[in-house]
């Protein structure tokens, strides 16, 4: 499996995993869950139920965003703010540079994703009671 086969589901994982753990709790949540959390950690501002769908929404628009500009990085480069111009440089290194461009998008798309499922899971055990904040 190639490289960025395996980074690409790697950032689909969390993802799914982020959905299938909101809708098996969401029966189980309270009429009210946080949705904002003060500087010392407990809740300070809490919504409907449905805002639980918020976070995965979100998670999901951010890692779709990383993934596409992951994948037209070749074939638009000048969307990226590269400290030199891609034109001056020989076609070896150019690929390498467009290669490691959207191997790094993969990457933080992944930190990303893992953030976002740390909050789904925050949001889910302090709405049910069993963190506090």
């Amino acid at each position: 499996m190639k490289k960025r086969t395996l980074m690409i589901l790697l950032n689909l994982l969390p993802v799914i995993a982020s959905w299938i753990i909101v809708f098996h709790y969401y029966h189980l949540l309270p009429e009210e869950v946080p949705t904002h959390y003060g500087l010392h950690g407990p809740p300070d501002s809490w919504g409907c139920k449905s805002t639980i769908f918020t976070v995965p929404s979100v998670q999901a628009g951010v890692v779709a965003l990383l993934l596409v500009l992951s994948l037209l990085v070749k074939r638009y480069p000048w969307m990226y703010n590269f400290p030199i111009d891609p034109k001056t440089l020989s076609d070896r290194v150019r690929d390498e540079l467009y290669s490691l461009t959207g191997d790094l998008c993969l990457v933080v798309a992944i930190i990303v994703n893992l953030l976002f499922l740390c909050i789904v899971v925050t949001d889910i055990n302090v709405a049910l009671g069993v963190w506090g904040g």
